[in-house]
């Protein structure tokens, strides 16, 4: 049989040569995708804390101070029951029926006074490992 009659077709080392490079191809695209997704994490538990230190500022300017650790971050929603003189709370300061949890699904960290020893109160993510105090706990950047 001659060539000009042969069908047209992949051999099994061309088809074998495209999956190949496929896999190459996913090998080095795959892990960065990935990495990405954490990042962006990240950055929506940043924008939550600012959007809570904003929200915490406008509280201690109408109230005075800011919550205590036991008041948390739900003082920023409904007026906490201890409060000397309620009228003062002018929120809620959220857009938020509840206080949102982190990209996680873990709670944020409220604790005032401050367990670092400002003068603010600390507010984080315990980040994706869900421990508290370990180094990838994501806090509000300067």
């Amino acid at each position: 049989m001659d060539r000009s009659r042969m069908k047209a077709g992949f051999t099994l080392i061309e088809l074998l040569l495209v999956v190949v490079i496929i896999g190459i191809l996913a090998a080095i695209v795959v892990p960065s995708i990935i990495g990405r997704a954490d990042e962006a994490r990240i950055e929506a538990a940043r924008a939550d804390l600012k959007v809570f230190s904003d929200a915490l500022d406008q509280y201690q300017m109408h109230i005075g101070s800011y919550p205590s650790s036991d008041e948390g971050l739900a003082a920023l929603l409904a007026a906490p029951a201890g409060l000397k003189d309620p009228t003062k709370w002018k929120g809620p300061y959220l857009k938020a029926t509840s206080v949102p949890k982190d990209p996680w699904g873990s709670d944020y960290i409220y604790a005032f006074p401050s367990e670092r020893g400002l003068k603010w109160p600390d507010v984080y993510s315990v980040g994706p490992d869900g421990q508290k105090n370990s180094e990838d706990d994501v806090y509000k950047e300067k």
